[in-house]
């Protein structure tokens, strides 16, 4: 039930990623990337950000941009977000839907499945001394 529930966080996205120092500058990025047809990495160069490629989890994105996500056609550029400090312009390249033979969902899923499995025993079992300080 706990997996079912988590399952549309587990959708996997491929991403071009660009962080910038300010919104205004990651603004500025998206207007070079689709008005002059700059290439993302290019633009993160030139104006001192950084530039990542990678894949990500829907559930790894910060909360507010989850529903653009998982909306957004390939090639399409997200709305500016701060994630952990830097804002951030993100093309989602590709996306697919859950599957154990991704090693990022299944370690996900592994996690669930084991907290859930020995979490129950835990509270049975074990009597955890009150950690109160005097």
């Amino acid at each position: 039930e706990v997996l079912r529930k988590r399952w549309e966080a587990l959708f996997a996205f491929d991403v071009e990623l660009c962080g910038f120092a300010s919104d205004a500058a990651a603004h500025e990025a998206c207007l070079c990337i689709t008005e002059d047809g700059t290439a993302m990495e290019a633009v993160s160069a030139m104006a001192g950000g950084t530039f990542t490629q990678g894949r990500i989890l829907l559930g790894d994105f910060p909360e507010a941009v989850r529903t653009r996500a998982l909306s957004a056609p390939t090639g399409a550029l997200l709305p500016v977000f701060e994630w952990n400090g830097p804002f951030m312009v993100c093309r989602v390249c590709g996306k697919s839907e859950p599957s154990l033979t991704d090693p990022q969902t299944r370690a996900v899923v592994e996690s669930v499945v084991l907290e859930e499995a020995v979490a129950p025993l835990i509270r049975r079992h074990i009597t955890w001394p009150d950690r109160a300080v005097s």
